[in-house]
């Protein structure tokens, strides 16, 4: 065999087990589903704080359910929609405090 085609083979060998190895690796991510359910909640306190809301309460979401308190006077707007992820409360023992 030629040097360009043994070249052209190995390449080919490459690129064939680099997509072989990420359809391994996206069928057996660590990913969590959302099982849909929406759980009951309730603020136990509410207060102000430089001109923010601050929301405290329990709820039967599991541990490390993500909580998004929306007002209502913007029904238009889908809130989660502008929201980091990182700017989500999490639940944790029950309890969460929004801001």
């Amino acid at each position: 065999m030629k040097n360009s085609n043994k070249l052209g083979c190995i390449t080919i060998i490459i690129i064939l087990i680099v997509i072989l190895t990420r359809r391994s690796a996206c069928g057996h991510a660590n990913s969590h589903q959302h099982s849909g359910e929406i759980y009951d909640v309730e603020i136990t306190k509410i207060q102000s704080k430089d001109g923010d809301f601050i929301l405290k309460g329990k709820t039967d979401a599991p541990d490390g359910s993500k909580i998004l308190a929306q007002g209502t006077y913007d029904k238009e707007e889908n809130e989660a929609s502008a929201t980091d992820d990182d700017n989500y409360a999490k639940v944790k023992d029950h309890k969460f405090t929004c801001s």
